[in-house]
């Protein structure tokens, strides 16, 4: 009887260990964001601040939970008044939470199979929109209220996918007159702030931190960011090269933990490199 007893003791004790170490496992994996991007091509990994972000986000320990990568899911020198004639585009948007082990985000693909099968709901499925390069060049000229109801149908249409959007202003070209830094984004910039604001999303206030960045840091040290800085040309002064990317990363990810403390919680933070980009050095 004693054995019996002893058996249904230690039965008890297996069943909620395994309880225990379930819920644990399932409030890790829903406590961690995935985050998608619909973007121009300063976001790109070879060409823009995405993969210096994603470098500053924390990782789990390999079958330990999600790790950080990254997916960018629109393609290179799309304007926003093209996306919504690419058919491609379309279904990502529309398939946006449901094919999560497709877009390789911040969670591996083991996460989306237990959501399924315990049901988890919860989880924050974010995408992070940026537009603004492509509808101004000289070449180019979108007009502002055309690109505004652009970007809110089409983050109305990312909400309606699954994601929570978070919208972010361009990045700054790097472009001067004299000794003063040019632009000719801020009227897209001013949009994008605008749409943030109907529809009660986060903002990262990209094109103001960058500017004020640039303009303290200069000229000559500014062209080091260049895509094409090892050649001899040197004018991409709107791309970024892999020092670009750590810099304008390190920025974005900045303004998430001052914005939106929830997912701040997922960035790993440099002091060093946050207090040079304050001051404005390299």
């Amino acid at each position: 009887m004693r054995k019996h007893f002893r058996g249904q003791a230690v039965m008890r004790t297996n069943t909620i260990n395994v309880l225990l170490a379930v819920s644990l496992l399932l409030a890790i994996l829903a406590a961690a964001p995935s985050i998608i991007t619909i973007r121009d091509s300063t976001v790109t990994d070879d060409a823009g601040w995405g993969k210096g972000f994603v470098s500053t986000l924390l990782k789990k320990k390999k079958k330990k939970g999600p790790k950080s990568c990254y997916r960018p899911q629109v393609r290179r020198h799309h304007r926003l008044s093209q996306l919504h004639q690419s058919i491609r585009q379309r279904v990502l948007m529309l398939t946006c939470r449901p094919a999560f082990t497709d877009y390789h985000c911040l969670l591996a693909g083991p996460a989306r199979i237990l959501d399924n099968a315990f049901g988890v709901q919860d989880r924050s499925y974010l995408a992070t929109i940026q537009f603004g390069h492509n509808d101004r060049t000289a070449e180019k000229v979108m007009n502002t209220a055309t690109f505004a109801d652009s970007l809110k149908s089409l983050t109305n249409k990312i909400q309606g996918a699954g994601c929570s959007p978070i919208l972010v202003t361009s990045l700054c070209r790097r472009t001067f007159s004299g000794t003063t830094l040019t632009d000719i984004l801020a009227p897209y910039s001013d949009q994008t702030i605008a749409v943030a604001r109907t529809l009660k999303l986060p903002l990262l206030p990209l094109l103001a931190d960058c500017k004020t960045y640039i303009q303290k840091l200069g000229k000559p040290n500014a062209m080091q960011f260049n895509l094409d800085y090892t050649t001899t040309v040197k004018k991409d002064t709107t791309h970024l090269n892999e020092l670009g990317a750590r810099y304008f990363g390190r920025m974005v990810a900045d303004e998430v933990e001052g914005r939106m403390p929830a997912l701040g919680a997922n960035v790993k933070a440099d002091a060093e490199l946050s207090a040079k980009i304050a001051a404005g050095t390299l």
